[in-house]
């Protein structure tokens, strides 16, 4: 995930998740990461962001599931995504 998307990771008070953590040094991290002029750069500042967050500890990751799907070769009009995404899907 990216810094500015990892919506678990936001620790912007109020406007963060549940919890409402306030961590300036995530939320400055991720306003560098935006900065970043290079991807070596980018990569420091989201270290460093990982960091403060395993210090300072905004959420307790439980785990991850991927929901398994299958689909018939005809189907026709699928939208990629992480999830099944079942609208415009024909057959043919």
């Amino acid at each position: 995930m990216l810094p500015p998307t990892h919506s678990l990771l936001r620790s912007n008070g109020a406007g963060a998740w549940f919890g409402w953590p306030e961590i300036p040094a995530i939320e400055s991290g991720i306003r560098d990461w935006f900065d970043a002029g290079s991807q070596a750069d980018a990569g420091r500042t989201a270290r460093g962001i990982q960091e403060a967050a395993f210090r300072e500890v905004p959420y307790y990751p439980l785990g991850q599931f991927r929901q398994p799907y299958a689909f018939r070769r005809d189907m026709a009009g699928m939208v990629r995504a992480p999830i099944p995404v079942l609208w415009n899907v024909r057959r043919g």
